[in-house]
This record gives structure tokens, sequence and C-alpha cells, in this order.
């Protein structure tokens, strides 16, 4: 990547995440891939195929996500989905991690990215999923 397009991808990845605006960002995970059209739709687990899935509210700041470095915004804070319930179904197929201008309960907003979770990701019973701190998600621009 080039240094001008290298500091342009920094500056738009910056202006989703951690600029303040929105005031929050919303995980979501889903069990297919979001469509691209309108706001764009995604399909989130089921309480019983997770019980006890919400989504992840992320204050949208410098200390939960960092500046961008060469093209790629990282988390700063650790993205903790709660542990799956004994209601669950097992084995539950996951696809996306999806990052949101808003929250379901509030139409959802616009999707901002929808990052691929490696294949064979599905819901265990009594497990969360975790993304760490600077490894759990990495955004490249483009």
């Amino acid at each position: 990547m080039s240094p001008t397009s290298q500091a342009t991808a920094d500056r738009n990845l910056d202006a989703d995440y951690g600029s303040g605006t929105p005031g929050t960002v919303y995980a979501c995970l889903t069990t297919s891939a979001p469509s691209e059209t309108g706001n764009g739709t995604i399909v989130q687990p089921t309480q019983g195929q997770y019980q006890g899935y919400a989504e992840v509210a992320i204050p949208n700041d410098v200390s939960h996500w960092p500046a961008a470095v060469a093209g790629i915004k990282n988390n700063g804070q650790p993205i903790n989905f709660p542990p799956a319930g004994a209601g669950s179904t097992a084995n539950t197929p996951l696809t996306h991690l999806v990052f949101r201008t808003d929250s379901t309960a509030n139409g959802g907003g616009r999707i901002i990215d929808a990052l691929a979770l490696p294949a064979g990701t599905v819901v265990t019973i009594g497990q969360g999923f975790v993304f760490p701190a600077t490894t759990g998600v990495s955004i490249s621009e483009g």
C-alpha cells in the first residue's frame, strides 16, 4: 500500500472507529452472511440457538478503538459475548462478526464492517465468544 493510500485508509478507519461518531458501535454475531442492500440485513442467533446472546455495545472512543496503523484498526479492549445457556442449540454455525452504527432495538443502523469468522465457528453450550484486545479484531480498509 502506498504511503498516501495508507494514510487515507487510516483516516477512513479512524473516522468509523474511535471518532465518537456514532457514540457507540454495536458488535453482532450472525448465522449467515449479511446482505449489502440498504443499511444491510443481518441474521443474528435466536435465543433458541444461542440462549443469552446479546449484541455488544462498544463505546466509540480511542480507548476501545486506538488509532489505525498501516491501514489496520484493532480493538483496544476485549469484545465479550456472553456464554451460551443450557437451552442453546449446540453447533449452530456462526459466520460473521458485524459492526453497526445502532442496536437492533433501534433499527440496526448502517453496517460498518462484516468480518468473516473462521469456518467451523459454532455455538458451544457454556462458552461465549471473546475477541481479545489488539489481536481479536483487525479491520482493514478496502
